[in-house]
């Protein structure tokens, strides 16, 4: 039987599950990470944009993942797990309020071709309006250029189409505002569109 645990605001889902192993149809497991009473495992994962990350807590206790950014909180029984959906780009960074050893990353590229001619959609979130309150700053970096420049500041969009003059490897990042509190995640990994 699968429960409802929270729908958080942000763009992540919440999704507990009463039996390991149990899988929402409408949400697909992409990343696991296992709950040990000292450390999460892997400590730092990376999921698609639109993916989501599967928490198992084998640690004996209660334990959280609780965002560094106040972006989710989930609180998890031994023996449950718990899965977050992240539909925006950034790296969210999060520990365990009852052991301050441990620390997490979840890793959200942005979505774009890794290649394109004519044009391509360069993506930061897979929500399509401003209803979980976020905000997004995204960078980019030309071809033969060292220093990254903004492409959008605070913007409520979620993605742009973009036709480059010049040609070569453009490098772009995002980062996502919590408007409830002001806090931003850290920049997603950066992404690369070989322009020709």
């Amino acid at each position: 039987m699968r429960t409802l645990a929270r729908v958080l605001p942000l763009g992540l889902v919440a999704v507990m599950l009463s039996a390991p192993g149990a899988t929402p149809a409408a949400l697909a497991l992409d990343v696991p990470v296992e709950i040990t009473a000292t450390a999460y495992a892997p400590s730092a994962v990376t999921t698609s944009l639109g993916g989501s990350v599967t928490w198992t807590n084998h640690s004996g206790e209660p334990q959280t993942t609780l965002s560094n950014q106040g972006f989710f909180y989930p609180l998890l029984d031994h023996g449950t797990e718990v899965t977050l959906g992240f539909e925006h780009a950034g790296t969210f960074a999060y520990h365990s309020q009852e052991n301050p050893t441990m620390h997490g990353a979840v890793r959200v590229p942005l979505k774009a071709p890794a290649g394109a001619a004519n044009g391509f959609t360069l993506r930061w979130s897979a929500v399509g309006s401003f209803t979980d309150q976020r905000t997004f700053d995204v960078q980019k970096k030309a071809p033969g250029t060292t220093t990254w420049t903004s492409y959008r500041s605070n913007t409520t969009a979620r993605s742009a189409f973009l036709n480059p003059t010049r040609n070569g490897t453009w490098r772009f990042r995002a980062r996502t505002d919590n408007v409830s509190n002001g806090q931003y995640s850290g920049w997603s990994p950066v992404k690369l569109v070989k322009v020709s």
